[in-house]
């Protein structure tokens, strides 16, 4: 039975991983860099403990990673981020602490959640692992830059590197900013407002993965045993693409046939 260390481990990935992984009976550690994780202590997850970690100090995370053969790493730049070279410093420092950390520790699996979009203008038709990343955002730029150190630093543990695409589902823990992904937003605004506002034309094309699948994703990976002395790249997203206003009107039905909520659709 493998032993988990997931920083960032109270974001909404990470919450919903905690509670996977409470219910597989597997023992994890949440680090975080949150002073107050009080809330947490509500949650009454099993095998589930949270410490703060001070991310910048190698020390530290040699002592909290001790005894685990597993790091999932979620702390990574946001859809929002800016101010490019000083969030890049940032969580470059981080990753060199927590690889040279691991090199030393029997560390023997890293498993980082990237971003599908470090494909960037090449993020059309079939896009294999193979396709060339071309990233053409902040924080897709910095998520390639942070698989590169990782890919480069390690040296006695595995690489397993997940490029997500965009996710939707419950939080477990409180978030605000998972309400700001797509289809968690329509869905948000369709049940408060009964509208659903698109701030674009609806036409653009995207692949959603729900929650649940990332969940089995990871747990695919995590089990694989091909890839010990592996450096690996996953692309992890739904079977097809959609368009924005054809989720919309998907989310209008549902809620009309399951719970008789009536819901517009408002193009801004």
């Amino acid at each position: 039975m493998k032993n988990i260390l997931v920083t960032g481990g109270l974001g909404y990935i990470g919450g919903r991983l905690a509670k996977h992984f409470s219910e597989k009976k597997i023992r994890t550690l949440i680090s975080t860099r949150k002073e107050n994780y009080s809330f947490i202590n509500n949650t009454k997850l099993k095998n589930i403990r949270v410490e703060k970690l001070d991310y910048n100090s190698k020390k530290k995370i040699i002592e909290s990673i001790n005894g685990f053969d597993t790091i999932i790493h979620l702390i990574g730049p946001d859809a929002h981020s800016n101010n490019h070279n000083a969030i890049k410093k940032k969580f470059l420092d981080i990753i060199n602490n927590l690889t040279s950390a691991a090199n030393m520790s029997g560390i023997k699996n890293i498993i980082y959640f990237s971003t599908i979009h470090v494909y960037g203008d090449n993020l059309k038709g079939v896009v294999t692992e193979r396709t060339r990343p071309v990233p053409n955002h902040v924080f897709s730029k910095i998520h390639l830059e942070v698989e590169k150190t990782l890919l480069e630093s390690a040296s006695n543990f595995n690489v397993s590197i997940i490029r997500c695409a965009n996710s939707f589902g419950i939080p477990f823990y409180q978030n605000e900013k998972c309400w700001s992904l797509v289809v968690n937003d329509f869905c948000r605004s369709a049940i408060r407002d009964k509208v659903i506002f698109i701030k674009s034309s609806g036409q653009q094309y995207k692949n959603f993965i729900g929650m649940e699948d990332v969940l089995i994703g990871t747990e695919y990976i995590l089990e694989d045993e091909k890839i010990n002395n592996s450096k690996s790249i996953y692309n992890l997203g739904g079977p097809r693409v959609f368009k924005l206003i054809d989720i919309a009107k998907k989310i209008i039905n549902i809620l009309k046939e399951r719970y008789n909520i009536n819901c517009n659709i408002r193009i801004e």
